[in-house]
């Protein structure tokens, strides 16, 4: 337990430092909504995310985590954000964003949420999103 605790304590540090970002900030409708569970919620939204940061380039900080993604999954840096969904999927199966009770009429609603109540989150994206990429997103996971 001792251990548990230092690793929690260092964990909020490393939030608190380096701040959240966009899964947090997409996350936060939906576990409001349907009482996902916070955790749960970013892992849904997680994957998807780091697909959209890609689809404007690898580049910089983004780009590191691809070529270490490719080398430790044995792909190629462009399949490497796919690979490790897969992976994780294995691990921990994926649910649908409908399994939780999200609708096709939730997607601009919640994007639009997101825009307008989590900038503080946003702010520490890797680059920004528009609220369509957003609403991009959580229509891929639906």
């Amino acid at each position: 337990m001792k251990d548990f605790l230092i690793a929690s304590n260092f964990a909020g540090l490393a939030f608190g430092t380096a701040g959240c970002a966009a899964v947090h900030a997409l996350s936060y409708p939906l576990g409001g909504t349907y009482h996902v569970p916070h955790g749960e919620s970013n892992y849904a939204l997680f994957t998807a995310v780091l697909e959209v940061y890609g689809e404007a380039g690898l580049e910089g900080r983004l780009a590191e985590l691809a070529d270490t993604l490719a080398a430790l999954l044995a792909c190629r840096r462009e399949e490497a954000f796919a690979r490790l969904a897969e992976l994780l999927a294995a691990i921990l199966p994926l649910k649908r964003l409908r399994e939780y009770g999200m609708t096709e009429q939730d997607v601009s609603l919640f994007a639009r949420t997101v825009i307008v109540s989590q900038q503080r989150l946003l702010a520490n994206n890797f680059r920004p999103l528009s609220e369509e990429e957003i609403a991009k997103i959580y229509a891929s996971l639906l």
